[in-house]
């Protein structure tokens, strides 16, 4: 029976497989991480793999000492690969929605795109990823995303996002710190 890391590793890694397979998951995917734009990919890959709805995660002590609010009794936290150390180990976060709180707790700020900040978008991602589109937002996503080669990276970096080597035999060996995604 593999270890909980194990299990985690072996999901991230099935997970960044399937984001290619259809349209549909590749826009999941990208809707989870559109809400989470502060967590580095493999984290949001994570996050998507076990609660796609998410919309503002943090870990216990944040939610308690920063935001006032409290953890649900029983809530399940989103595990996530954490290589920052000598060795790898799962740390946890909570989504909003597994809090609560009182009359002195704060609400996370949720931006989303709205039509008026259409021109500064389109605008930004033409000095970012000099892609131009005559300012359509979808035509200038979409050359983007087939300039980068989408598919072909995530097929590639699968399991190096994911925290695993692959033996000779195709079997994994769990997440090691040498090739696991780093902010």
């Amino acid at each position: 029976m593999p270890s909980k890391l194990q299990f985690y590793s072996q999901l991230a890694d099935q997970t960044a497989r399937q984001l290619t397979g259809s349209l549909q998951a590749w826009t999941g995917f990208l809707t989870t991480a559109a809400r989470l734009y502060k967590y580095p990919y493999h984290e949001q890959l994570m996050i998507y793999a076990q609660r796609p709805e998410a919309t503002a995660c943090a870990d216990y002590e944040l939610w308690n000492k920063i935001m006032h609010r409290y953890v649900r009794r029983r809530s399940q936290g989103i595990a996530l690969i954490d290589a920052s150390g000598d060795s790898p180990r799962l740390k946890y976060v909570f989504d909003v929605s597994d809090t609560g709180g009182g009359q002195r707790s704060h609400r996370p700020y949720l931006w989303e795109y709205r039509d008026e900040h259409h021109d500064a978008v389109t605008a930004a991602m033409e000095r970012r990823f000099a892609v131009s589109a005559d300012g359509d937002l979808a035509r200038q996503r979409e050359a983007l995303a087939k300039g980068k080669g989408v598919r072909r990276e995530a097929e590639s970096e699968g399991s190096r996002i994911a925290g695993v080597e692959r033996s000779p035999a195709g079997q994994t060996s769990g997440p090691t710190n040498k090739n696991l995604v780093r902010p």
